[in-house]
């Protein structure tokens, strides 16, 4: 079960690294086609952050893969192993570091779900070297997540939140009728919420890594994130850990 146990605060602040954590698995063990393991995981994401949290950075890693033994194959790679997809406009003032060196950056005008899936699936498509192309690891670590209703803001749009001992002017911007952060920025360095998705022999897992309090335990924000993990285990994933 997920802790429910309230954080009394005058003020949301920002959860330091790694933030309230949840981690869910799901076997893959029956999936035959690389590219089927890949629409489980995309799928994933987008029941999970849907009308939620837009990623604005998707990073990805692929590698070839072993099929018969379930593992990945050493010493040859596909032509861009790392690759990163990035919003044209994310619409804030964005400090965003690569994961990886030599990443292949592509942009989205809308970093809709139908883009996201089309740059992953690309990446794991034929590439005529005769070896399965596997998407070994996905990375969300820039994003923007809907404010929850009846958030307090400032006059100029902006809303008080912690840090540590400081309290900072978080700006927002309206997207679709609503208040949304973004991160990470100068002023912090976490997205509000992260993802990482990795595949491990026959197994996925998803780490969903929540920075603000209004989606952890107590905040005004956590019955949406309980609904959301609910979808997800309806889907055959399963809860392995809550930190």
């Amino acid at each position: 079960m997920i802790n429910r146990d309230l954080i009394p605060e005058a003020h949301p602040h920002i959860l330091e690294s790694p933030g309230y954590v949840l981690v869910l698995r799901r076997g893959i063990e029956d999936v035959d086609r690389e590219s089927d393991v890949a629409r489980i995981a995309l799928e994933a994401l987008h029941r999970f952050s849907a009308g939620f949290c837009r990623p604005l950075t998707i990073e990805i890693s692929s590698v070839y893969w072993d099929r018969e033994n379930d593992l990945p194959i050493l010493g040859v790679e596909p032509r861009y192993p790392k690759r990163t997809l990035r919003a044209a406009e994310p619409g804030c003032d964005m400090n965003i570091s690569p994961i990886w060196i030599d990443e292949k950056v592509f942009i989205s005008n809308q970093m809709a779900s139908p883009d996201i899936s089309r740059f992953v699936l690309d990446a794991i498509a034929d590439d005529g070297s005769g070896m399965t192309t596997c998407c070994d690891s996905i990375w969300v670590t820039s994003s923007m997540a809907r404010l929850p209703f009846g958030c307090k803001l400032n006059d100029n749009g902006s809303m008080t939140v912690q840090d540590r001992a400081w309290l900072v002017d978080h700006p927002t911007v309206v997207r679709d009728g609503h208040r949304w952060v973004c991160g990470p920025l100068d002023i912090t360095s976490n997205a509000p919420v992260e993802f990482i998705v990795n595949r491990q022999f026959a197994e996925l897992s998803l780490r969903i890594g929540i920075h603000w309090s209004l989606w952890g335990p107590g905040g005004s924000g956590f019955s949406e994130i309980e609904d959301r993990v609910s979808a997800l285990l309806a889907q055959g994933w399963e809860l392995d850990e809550v930190a």
